[in-house]
């Protein structure tokens, strides 16, 4: 019998820590960052019912997940049946907390729930009766009380993760679908439309493997530059991740690092110069960079105190606060090419 080579891959195995630790118990910061439309999901106990999914990060939870990656957020992602009928758990435990009042029918019917990624609450966080997960339990606004709590100063909240955003409108081949987490993807083929466009023959589109190695930082030398008023030891002992330090430019990977190209949110604006206030700003329905970091906690003059912050300019002239209103962020504006600093 011939034989053929039998080799196994060097990369590829799971490097993944187990056993880290839960978000505590209590209040804790967080940023609403992905919504996803899961189809309908069909379950023993309740039958078929259409899904939606909410993605919230906690900023000042920082895990390393993965071994030789950079601290990240901690994240929840819970489902929920797609309805906001009076007593159903979206919109009475989630939607009307986040909002801050009770809705009426028709306020519920037309509420666009899209519209509040990015904005950021304070959750109160339970654990499971095994120890194994950390669940939402109640939200509320982040208000000027509340935020004290959490060392913020101004309106300064950090977001990490990349925003998303998919609806079963967009379908399976769109970036919306792909730029997913693997997990959503996942759980939206095995939804009833999933299943129905996969026998018919249709495609998902999924990353390129390419892009997670072009893109991935893990096992890279991070150099800091000139500007930097500190060591790289100091900031890491007031919370700075490697990615903070890249984006406030007191740093840089020792190998150029291709970052992924911007892509409109389906309801981004088209700016209007001949009318500075004319544009109004719609919800993005995907895509969102990072934020600045806020500054780590107050310590001594030994420890790197909040970057100066730029001149923000609106390119078309129209109001801010028109923009923030809507849900916006100036680092979600800048990306999507309506604002820059100077």
């Amino acid at each position: 019998m011939e034989r053929v080579a039998f080799t196994a891959p060097v990369e590829g195995g799971s490097s993944r820590i187990e056993n880290v630790e839960l978000i505590p118990t209590g209040m804790q910061l967080c940023t609403f960052y992905g919504l996803a439309d899961l189809g309908t999901q069909d379950s023993q106990k309740f039958g078929p019912k259409h899904k939606c999914q909410l993605a919230f990060e906690f900023p000042q939870e920082l895990r390393q997940f993965y071994e030789g990656d950079e601290m990240k957020p901690c994240a929840i992602f819970t489902d929920e049946t797609l309805s906001m009928a009076p007593k159903s758990n979206l919109r009475k435990n989630f939607i009307e907390n986040m909002e801050g009042h009770k809705l009426t029918d028709d306020e519920a019917k037309n509420f666009r729930i899209d519209e509040l990624i990015g904005k950021h609450y304070v959750a109160t966080i339970s654990h499971s009766p095994d120890g194994k997960y950390a669940n939402i339990s109640s939200i509320t606004q982040l208000t000027d009380k509340n935020r004290l709590m959490f060392g913020l100063n101004e309106s300064k909240v950090p977001q990490i993760n990349e925003s998303f955003f998919f609806h079963l409108s967009q379908g399976f081949t769109s970036e919306s679908f792909k730029n997913l987490p693997k997990f959503v993807r996942e759980k939206i083929k095995k939804s009833a439309e999933g299943l129905a466009h996969a026998r018919n023959g249709g495609s998902f589109l999924e990353p390129d493997p390419s892009d997670f190695k072009k893109n991935s930082n893990a096992g890279k030398k991070i150099i800091m530059l000139p500007n930097a008023d500190y060591t790289y030891e100091q900031y890491k002992d007031a919370d700075w991740t490697d990615q903070m330090l890249i984006d406030n430019g007191v740093a840089k990977w020792d190998e150029p690092v291709q970052a992924p190209s911007p892509q409109e949110g389906p309801g981004a604006p088209s700016p209007q110069p001949s009318a500075p206030k004319s544009p109004q700003p719609q919800q993005p329905q995907e895509g969102n960079a990072p934020q600045q970091p806020s500054a780590p906690a107050p310590a001594p003059e030994s420890v790197p105190s909040q970057p100066a912050e730029k001149k923000f300019v609106i390119k078309n002239g129209s109001d801010l606060q028109a923009w923030l209103d809507k849900g916006w962020t100036k680092e979600l504006m800048i990306k999507n090419n309506h604002a820059h600093y100077e």
